[in-house]
């Protein structure tokens, strides 16, 4: 019910003044990230500054992400391993995706969280109440 940082203009630590796409959710590493809607993963991946993260596509170009993981789960909610989800995996509303970590260009434990509709990014809290 806490953000540590909100969508929009912000002074970055990493990279100083810029656009951030999404919503910073602080909680202890290793909490349960639930997919907010069923979908299918078009992307679980590492990035130098995303960290381990993972994408789903909703339908009717909704779109969410889920950045800076400790790792991501697999098909029964396991840690990142054989069974770690991958490109064209559905999951459900609800499903434990990942884990809250601080990989990436990430200064603490926490959810970068981002919905893009049709291509374009938009603040997660116009689509979703915390």
């Amino acid at each position: 019910t806490r953000l540590s940082d909100t969508f929009g203009e912000r002074i970055c630590p990493f990279h100083g003044k810029e656009f951030h796409d999404g919503v910073d959710i602080p909680a202890p590493g290793g909490t349960n990230i639930m997919a907010s809607a069923s979908g299918v993963v078009t992307k679980a991946t590492y990035s130098s500054s995303f960290g381990n993260n993972i994408t789903i596509d909703h339908g009717n170009g909704v779109e969410t992400m889920y950045l800076h993981c400790s790792a991501l789960a697999g098909q029964g909610g396991e840690l990142c391993g054989a069974g770690s989800y991958k490109e064209g995996d559905h999951v459900e509303q609800g499903q434990v995706i990942a884990y809250v970590g601080t990989t990436g260009s990430s200064t603490g434990n926490h959810l970068d969280f981002r919905f893009k509709v049709n291509g374009e990014y938009v603040d997660p809290l116009s689509m979703v109440q915390p």
